[in-house]
């Protein structure tokens, strides 16, 4: 058998991979559908905050008069938030940087 004749069936068995993969991908995702949703509504709430600043500075200064202690703690609790997150996003970036001069 040349190498002619194995083609056919080496795309064969790449066609039944491939569906294999794709019927599995469709059920993981499928899974993370409530996580997509939740982001996606995140996404649509900072949204609509950038789009509106000034009520967004009216909410923030009612909730800030109303009960300032909730508000500063949140605010802290924000900043470590962010802290992390910048912090977090420097080290995967130096990371994938370090990885990519070594290959």
């Amino acid at each position: 058998m040349s190498n002619r004749d194995d083609i056919p069936a080496h795309k064969a068995r790449l066609a039944e991979r491939i569906a294999a993969q794709r019927i599995r991908l469709a059920g993981q995702v499928h899974d993370l559908q409530p996580l997509f949703s939740l982001a996606d509504r995140g996404i649509a709430v900072v949204k609509t905050l950038r789009a509106h600043p000034g009520w967004t500075a009216l909410a923030f200064g009612i909730v800030l008069a109303l009960k300032p202690g909730r508000m500063l703690r949140w605010l802290r609790r924000g900043a470590i938030a962010w802290r992390t997150w910048r912090w977090a996003r420097g080290a995967i970036s130096q990371y994938l940087q370090s990885r990519q001069s070594h290959v």
